[in-house]
């Protein structure tokens, strides 16, 4: 925070006609764990990995 109780902006990197808008790594999570449940993921894994032995035709 800067001496006036506000929140202290990156001006180095900022310009009059940019801002600083590069997503965080918990916007990802978020995200990517709201949108499926557990059980949907896990089939979808297992559906992905069957997809993948009929495609290599691993025996």
């Amino acid at each position: 925070m800067d001496k006036k109780g506000g929140i202290k902006m990156a001006t180095e990197e900022m310009t009059k006609d940019k801002i600083m808008a590069t997503p965080t790594k918990r916007l990802f999570i978020e995200i990517l764990t709201k949108d499926i449940s557990v059980k949907d993921c896990i089939l979808d894994l297992i559906d992905n990995s069957v997809d993948s032995y009929i495609w290599n035709e691993i025996s």
